[in-house]
């Protein structure tokens, strides 16, 4: 949901906005909400204020207790208020990475530090960053976190926090939704994958591989072009926004070979944003299907299998097969 706000923020730059989660981490903990939306809405929206042009990629893990968070900056921000260890409590490592400016790394240690900017010269060009950072470090430290940033000039900057939260058991239906969204598909497809941004190309994968499917990975609508000669595919994933040919093209070049082949392959619509219009402009264009960027494991789930067979079409196409044996 907090990413979804700041989506549009990141399309008007034209930025890839990314989320990945692990499957180590709960569907269903307790902690504070706003606190934690509050952190995460200004680390991330700092990312896309300070990035040009790239991406801001935010990942979270689950931290086992047997082993440190990796990485530690020598600018770490120890928290004073630990939540107590063992059982029932768990620690969440949250990476909001960017391909932004940087911070040099005389300043990365009082960056954290109320009123501090990094540069003078920085705060007039992209405008400054405030009480935020301080402010996070401070709400990290309530949740019995810690927060650090590594960071290099002209090639972005990684910034990291923890938090601990308290494990919850989640009722009889939300478990049974939980289990639905991650065990295998009921029949596994061979979905081709249109997608540049390498970044979004192991989201994606990670989240269609968890449900069984196969998945080929084309990085421009010629490559697309290309594997749909040589390879069938149940369905494509079409990032509409992609170098040498975009999705757009490459729909319509596919389209036009089927009126030869007669064979129709669903294409979905991957974009940055819900622009107005968007939509309808997809579908005028021949796709089957539209979903949007950062990517949601349970939407994609859903789209990509409302174009597999039903059970209905599997026992129709193995009465077939019966008899024609017999």
């Amino acid at each position: 949901d907090t990413l979804e706000v700041l989506a549009a923020r990141a399309a008007q730059k034209d930025l890839e906005l990314a989320c990945q989660v692990s499957n180590r981490v709960p569907d269903f903990l307790i902690g504070d909400e706003t606190r934690l939306r509050q952190v995460l809405m200004n680390l991330v929206g700092n990312a896309i204020k300070f990035t040009d042009r790239g991406e801001v990629f935010v990942r979270v893990d689950a931290v086992a207790s047997d082993r440190p968070v990796p990485d530690f900056s020598a600018y770490e921000k120890p928290s004073p208020n630990p939540l107590p260890e063992g059982e029932g409590f768990l620690e969440l490592h949250f990476v909001v990475r960017d391909t932004g400016i940087g911070i040099p790394k005389e300043k990365q240690q009082i960056i954290f530090e109320s009123f501090v900017q990094a540069d003078g010269s920085t705060t007039r060009q992209y405008g400054g960053t405030g009480l935020g950072l301080a402010i996070c470090s401070q709400l990290v430290k309530l949740m019995g976190g810690r927060i650090w940033v590594e960071s290099q000039v002209e090639r972005g900057s990684s910034f990291h926090f923890t938090v601990q939260l308290c494990a919850d058991q989640p009722t009889t239906d939300a478990q049974k939704q939980a289990d639905e969204v991650f065990k295998k598909a009921a029949y596994p497809l061979r979905v081709l994958l249109a997608e540049d941004n390498e970044i979004n190309q192991q989201v994606a994968v990670e989240f269609l591989e968890l449900r069984g499917h196969q998945v080929r990975v084309a990085s421009d609508g010629k490559e697309v072009l290309q594997a749909l000669a040589s390879l069938r595919f149940d369905v494509v994933l079409m990032d509409l926004q992609m170098p040498h040919m975009d999705g757009f093209q490459a729909t319509a070049a596919i389209r036009e070979k089927e009126k030869t082949t007669g064979i129709r392959v669903p294409i979905i619509a991957m974009t940055g944003y819900a622009m107005k219009g968007d939509r309808q402009r997809c579908f005028d264009a021949g796709v089957d299907g539209y979903i949007c960027k950062p990517i949601r494991s349970q939407e994609l789930f859903e789209i990509v299998e409302s174009f597999g067979p039903t059970i209905t079409q599997v026992n129709k196409d193995l009465a077939t097969l019966l008899l024609d044996k017999e």
